[in-house]
């Protein structure tokens, strides 16, 4: 897989308070709109409906190399004409400082995060020297013989590579956009994804992996149609010989009012599901390319999905 070498507009400022999240410049998590702490003693949202459930895995099997290698985001059968800016409602924010589709963004207060504010790369902390780490790809079933892609309420591109979601985030304040899902001739539920590369490339363009057991949260500030999965990304090599294509993940609920949380980096939040080959969480945490948030439905059906901050506590280090 090939990360993308966009321009780097990288301008990093965090509020700290320690241990502390907050939203629209609120100082207690408990104050803001809807947001609360939630049974796991993280930040939640008020509004999450009660049909909101963690998703359990659609796949009875190994998924193909798609699933979790992630496929050059170049295809051209990945872009689909954009949706016009009318269609889409922006509500009316007052008092953000960073202001999305869903109202203020999420300030993730950890040792790297990223929201609009922060510019179109993220600061991994992970970079190997080529500066090819940090930016948003896309992905789907395609390569594999499905016809998912996702609709993109702006278009891609900028005066560096033809699929730079620069004019994207701007729109957004965030990556969004809709999710078409059709199966093609695959066998398992249809899926696309979105994620970025944590070291980024070698010299020869292939993805480099990283060493994150230093990490210790991951958090998340999104809206989605229907249940997600937040997933660690690996090299081909790794996902196909060392886990049989069964990456880790953990389940995001749908929310249509935006959710906001933090997950601890360890076996029980992200979890294998058990039918590929099962690796020590160490091991598992040294080869680390990619974060990835993947998307997946019956064929024929589409989602919108919004993915306004993220962030996450502890520094990892690629790999020689």
């Amino acid at each position: 897989m090939k990360s993308i070498n966009f321009k780097t507009i990288t301008t990093l400022s965090a509020i700290a308070m320690a241990g502390v999240f907050s939203a629209c410049g609120d100082t207690s998590p408990t104050q803001g709109a809807g947001v609360s702490i939630d049974e796991d003693g993280v930040i939640a949202d008020n509004n999450i409906s009660s049909d909101s459930q963690e998703p359990s895995s659609s796949e009875s099997g190994p998924l193909g190399s798609s699933d979790s290698q992630v496929p050059g985001s170049s295809s051209s059968s990945a872009f689909k004409p954009e949706v016009s800016s009318s269609s889409i409602y922006i509500p009316p924010v007052i008092g953000c400082k960073t202001k999305t589709l869903m109202g203020c963004a999420f300030t993730t207060l950890g040792d790297h995060k990223w929201d609009a504010d922060e510019g179109y790369k993220i600061d991994t902390g992970m970079d190997n020297g080529t500066k090819t780490s940090g930016y948003w790809y896309e992905y789907n079933d395609n390569v594999d013989g499905g016809k998912s892609y996702i609709e993109w309420p702006a278009a891609k591109g900028n005066d560096y590579h033809k699929d730079a979601m620069d004019n994207i985030i701007d729109y957004c304040m965030g990556v969004c956009g809709t999710a078409h899902f059709d199966k093609g001739t695959v066998t398992y539920d249809p899926f696309v994804g979105i994620g970025f590369n944590l070291v980024g490339e070698d010299e020869k363009g292939n993805v480099q992996s990283g060493d994150i057991t230093g990490w210790t949260k991951i958090c998340i500030h999104y809206s989605s149609d229907i249940s997600a999965e937040l997933q660690l990304g690996f090299t081909d090599e790794y996902t196909k010989d060392s886990l049989g294509f069964d990456v880790p993940k953990k389940g995001l609920q749908k929310s249509s009012s935006g959710k906001q949380i933090c997950y601890d980096v360890d076996s029980t939040n992200f979890r294998q599901d058990g039918w590929g080959i099962k690796q020590p969480w160490e091991e598992i945490l040294k080869n680390v390319t990619s974060i990835n948030i993947k998307f997946s439905d019956k064929s024929g059906t589409e989602a919108k999905f919004d993915i306004i901050s993220i962030g996450w506590y502890g520094e990892g280090k690629p790999n020689n």
